[in-house]
């Protein structure tokens, strides 16, 4: 546009008739020459201030290499009062710096609150420590199996895990229950290898059950179990005219599971042609015709020889015993393990696990997945270059208009 302009406005020559050119005064060579490159620099003027005000519009940014620092470190909250990694966070927070572990890394400092303990999301947040700026962090976490979610992360960052062990193992009561043996309270133990239940006896005369409550103390605390009344295990099986030779299994299996879960077994035996109405918590249909019965939870004889598993489920209370029972499947496939989900098919210790689960992932399992092919590229930064732009326009446009003014172009 500015070519444009410059070339419209340059007036055409006028001749002018004169008598005689002798009086008239010659033009100077160097003021000429002077002019015609005053003309030409106005030109390039103005289309260099429209081109700036174009790329300041832009909002130009330029290239240039990152500089990372060297190391960075992140603790997870949890451990961020714990009275033996505090020094170690106290010095390395006076030399680079230390945040916590969790959505944002706000910086960590020695006395601070902190109101969140929980277990972060740690696949989730290495995703995050991609926008950090170093390129090597150091990482105090738990690495509890709880905070892993998701798919295996790629990241450029290389990463450091300093995994703090659970060592000690941690017994938590989760509930009381009446049953056969008596009263006994179930307990989560666990620790960074593993966890685990245990049942532990309560002697008589020391529990005072309040209603559906049993009161314990414990860990200088009184707590409030819920109690649990455990009924005799009703077991209906229904045989048909010829001898099954899976009953005798049957029945070992059934007397394991009452032992286990300290429940009496009340087992009824119907012959050909006998049912009832009255439905059992498992009712076994060893029959080769359709099942007759009530409601409830059955498990089914049907041989499948593609099956996976001497019993698979068919429907929400339906199950299909797939072969028929010898000394070989029955320990190899390991039956009353299968057979007990059926008895006791939502325990209260595992729904209630979850936050108490102190288990802690492998290291090498526990690493992301680290792909350099981003990390050079990922350690460029962008610089705004605006401020320069703006500064260039305006010194060209004060020399515009200064050799515009002398020029009176």
């Amino acid at each position: 546009m500015p070519l444009a302009i410059h070339v419209w406005s340059k007036k055409e020559a006028r001749t002018l008739k004169v008598g005689s050119v002798e009086l008239l005064v010659g033009s100077h060579a160097r003021q000429s020459s002077n002019l015609q490159i005053s003309e030409w620099l106005l030109l390039l003027l103005r289309m260099a201030i429209v081109a700036l005000a174009v790329l300041l519009m832009a909002g130009p940014r330029w290239k240039v290499p990152g500089k990372a620092d060297r190391v960075a470190y992140l603790v997870e909250p949890s451990l961020a009062g714990d009275p033996g990694l505090v020094p170690v966070l106290d010095s390395l927070a006076a030399k680079a710096g230390v945040s916590l572990l969790q959505e944002g890394f706000p910086p960590w400092e020695n006395g601070m609150e902190i109101t969140d303990h929980g277990t972060p999301p740690y696949w989730q947040l290495v995703q995050m420590m991609d926008s950090l700026p170093p390129d090597s962090l150091v990482v105090f976490a738990r690495a509890h199996v709880r905070g892993i979610k998701g798919m295996r992360p790629p990241t450029h960052k290389k990463i450091h895990w300093v995994v703090q062990g659970e060592g000690e193992e941690i017994e938590t009561p989760l509930l009381a229950e009446r049953g056969a043996q008596g009263m006994v309270t179930v307990s989560l133990l666990s620790q960074g290898q593993g966890t685990r239940y245990k049942n532990r006896p309560l002697p008589d005369g020391l529990s005072m059950e309040k209603g559906d409550s049993l009161p314990l103390s414990w860990g200088g605390s009184l707590r409030m179990l819920p109690l649990i009344k455990l009924d005799s295990l009703r077991v209906h099986i229904y045989v048909g005219t010829q001898a099954d030779h899976s009953l005798p299994y049957i029945q070992a299996a059934l007397s394991a599971v009452s032992r286990y879960l300290g429940r009496n077994l009340d087992l009824k035996r119907y012959g050909p042609g006998e049912t009832t109405r009255d439905a059992g918590d498992l009712n076994l249909w060893l029959r080769e015709t359709p099942v007759e019965g009530p409601k409830g939870r059955w498990l089914v004889q049907r041989e499948d020889p593609m099956a996976r598993a001497l019993i698979e489920q068919k429907g929400d209370s339906l199950y299909h015993l797939t072969a028929r029972l010898d000394t070989k499947n029955t320990v190899e496939e390991h039956f009353v393990r299968q057979l007990l989900p059926l008895l006791a098919p939502d325990p209260l210790p595992i729904k209630k696990a979850g936050d108490l689960d102190l288990r802690q992932m492998d290291i090498k399992q526990f690493q992301p997945r680290y792909d350099p092919s981003k990390t050079q590229k990922d350690l460029a930064r962008m610089l705004d270059i605006s401020p320069w732009v703006l500064l260039a326009l305006a010194l060209l446009l004060v020399a515009e208009r200064s050799i515009s003014k002398i020029r009176k172009q």
